[in-house]
């Protein structure tokens, strides 16, 4: 409540994202919520998005499951090419691909996943490689993906 209070004297859109990346520093789900809302009116306020209040509002969905509210932002801001919200289109359409259910439904969803890795890829193949190493040995991207590279 302190910080609210020390923010609320310099309001901006700047501010506000601030507080909402600190909420997410925390890592405590109760402020997922202070934080989202704090994203949402960030992008209520400015439409256009001067301060880029989507790249930290898509990884907190995605981080928190929430597909739908994920994929419409990015289809709002379908423009955008920077990393971070290319490799969020990545990941939803990878947990996507995960999730479908019959044949039609895996081929289509891995259509889209390969969309969205080759659109990364052009953009910054960096962080594709960041996203395909992991501890364990296992990339979340699928195999025939990285072997058609």
């Amino acid at each position: 409540a302190l910080l609210q209070t020390l923010l609320a004297r310099k309001e901006s859109a700047e501010t506000r994202i601030r507080l909402a990346e600190i909420w997410i520093e925390l890592n405590q789900s109760k402020y997922h919520g202070a934080a989202r809302e704090t994203l949402e009116t960030c992008l209520k306020l400015d439409p256009g998005d001067a301060m880029c209040a989507r790249r930290v509002l898509a990884p907190l969905l995605l981080s928190f499951g929430e597909h739908e509210a994920a994929a419409a932002l990015l289809a709002q801001y379908s423009n955008d090419t920077s990393a971070v919200m290319l490799c969020c289109g990545l990941l939803l359409s990878l947990a996507e691909h995960a999730e479908a259910e019959g044949e039609e439904e895996e081929e289509e969803s891995q259509a889209r996943a390969e969309s969205a890795f080759e659109r990364l890829f052009a953009c910054n193949w960096q962080a594709c490689a960041l996203l395909a190493a992991t501890a364990r040995g296992e990339s979340p991207i699928p195999e025939q993906t990285v072997s058609e590279l």
